[in-house]
């Protein structure tokens, strides 16, 4: 049963009890006009590890209910796919358990969508660093932060899962909703993304308020960042093979920007290096997206989600 205009907000955890402690706790506080609100936690972890938290604050949760599913098998297409099979909202909103919103976001959220009478929106979601204080660590919040330099309004691109709410009213869900091809390799938000684009379904963004992103020291590396980067720099040109032969074209074009970018990124990298300059990291982030987009195909696909999560 779908609630009318009843809001359902998705979060997928595996193994970080910290960051889905503050992710819940700066959701269950949220007020929204709709009598229907609901928070679902996909744990996919097979021993269920965040169930008996989980149950324990939805035992003192009147509105917004919380439901738990365990979603055994790894990956987090199959974590998403879990929460979305139950969830009764018209409204989906999406936070990942390294996430925190700040007060008013999930109708903000909602509002934003009706606005602009978009099926896809987006806000801000700023990194947060572990060490701000250290300059090389501050320079990689652009690196985590998923943000643009448009004003509030209607955008075409897309700016990930975590920090995003779809209006389901006007929009046609592939079955499943999250592809399980990706599972282990990520880019499933790129791909539902592009499909309801594909069905004329608008998209709009809001720089006017914010959700944060908790970035642990574990991730604040040149390694993670270079994968997660280069995973970031597979998605066109994925999307633009899995057109088949109609995407050629695309293929060839994105393929031919990462090399161009490349060279541009790379010279500009090695530059900022030599002088010193704390944020040479962004370069290396930019130049590694531009690897992503010619070295696209399966065989070079960084393993970041499902079994090969980070936790805490």
């Amino acid at each position: 049963m779908t609630w009318n205009n009843g809001i359902t907000v998705i979060i997928p955890t595996y193994k970080r009890p910290k960051g889905l402690d503050c992710a819940l706790s700066s959701l269950i506080t949220e007020q929204v006009n709709s009598e229907k609100f609901e928070i679902i936690i996909s744990d996919n972890d097979a021993n269920g590890g965040a169930k008996d938290y989980v149950e324990a604050v939805a035992a003192k949760s009147v509105k917004p209910e919380i439901v738990y599913v365990n979603a055994i098998e790894p990956g987090v297409c199959n974590a998403r796919n879990a929460a979305m099979a139950l969830a009764r909202g018209r409204f989906l909103l999406f936070i990942d358990d390294d996430m925190e919103i700040t007060p008013g976001w999930v109708q903000k959220m909602v509002d934003l969508l009706l606005k602009y009478d978009a099926g896809i929106a987006f806000s801000d979601v700023i990194a947060r660093m572990h060490d701000d204080s250290d300059p090389k660590i501050r320079a990689m919040i652009p690196i985590f932060s998923r943000t643009t330099k448009e004003p509030e309004g209607l955008i075409y691109e897309s700016l990930g899962m975590g920090g995003a709410a779809l209006d389901t009213s006007d929009m046609t869900l592939p079955n499943p909703p999250f592809n399980l091809e990706l599972n282990d390799v990520g880019g499933e938000d790129d791909f539902l993304f592009q499909q309801l684009k594909n069905q004329g379904v608008k998209t709009a963004w809001s720089p006017n308020f914010s959700a944060f992103e908790i970035i642990p020291e574990s991730r604040a590396t040149f390694s993670y960042i270079w994968k997660r980067n280069f995973a970031f720099g597979q998605g066109p040109t994925q999307i633009a093979a899995d057109r088949g032969v109609k995407g050629i074209p695309k293929i060839i074009y994105w393929m031919l920007v990462g090399i161009a970018q490349a060279v541009v990124f790379g010279t500009q990298y090695l530059w900022y290096r030599l002088r010193g300059r704390d944020d040479a990291v962004q370069r290396y982030a930019r130049l590694s997206q531009a690897c992503g987009k010619f070295f696209w195909w399966d065989g070079f696909k960084p393993r970041l989600y499902g079994s090969h999560s980070t936790t805490e």
